[in-house]
């Protein structure tokens, strides 16, 4: 389990589940895949990170959520219609 100050500001407490939702809302697209003993995240398709534990993707995926989330709700908006053109 991670541990962090900032977990009582992001979407979805901090789970796994939740860094995705947060991800994709901005087009992450964001999809996981698990085996040959290592977790997977693909951006679309094209691989983000290969760990070789749950644990560390979640931190991973924590650290981008927590970069992205910290930011003005102004300029996510802003994000979501570029990316939506």
């Amino acid at each position: 389990m991670s541990e962090s100050d900032w977990l009582k500001y992001m979407p979805g407490s901090g789970t796994l589940e939740g860094c995705i939702e947060f991800l994709n809302d901005l087009s992450w697209n964001i999809s996981l895949v698990k085996g040959n003993q290592q977790w997977k995240a693909f951006a679309g398709d094209r691989l983000l990170v290969a760990t070789n534990t749950q644990e560390e993707l979640q931190a991973f995926l924590l650290g981008m959520t927590i970069g992205l989330a910290v930011l003005p709700d102004s300029i996510l908006s802003e994000i979501k219609k570029l990316v939506a053109e």
